[in-house]
């Protein structure tokens, strides 16, 4: 099932992160994170079907999934051939 949130939606369940929204966020999400207020952002990027999450956040990269990938913007740019 995909699954377009609207960004009202994102925003209450990061605000309220016990409220119906944040709920249904949880319900649709494959993988967990640590930190629960993530949770909408990992949510939306799987409903979304995005390839990669670039993040600093050590929760985010501890995540051990293929898609999406989880790197740092480092990662990143090694990955795609861009030098510093």
């Amino acid at each position: 099932m995909r699954i377009l949130v609207d960004t009202n939606i994102l925003f209450s369940a990061l605000v309220f992160p016990r409220s119906k929204p944040a709920r249904a966020l949880l319900y649709h999400a494959e993988k967990l994170i640590r930190d629960a207020k993530d949770q909408p952002i990992l949510n939306a990027a799987i409903v979304s079907d995005v390839d990669i999450i670039l993040t600093g956040d050590k929760d985010f990269l501890s995540l051990d999934m293929e898609h999406p990938k989880c790197m740092t913007v480092a990662q990143f740019l090694e990955s795609e051939g861009v030098e510093d």
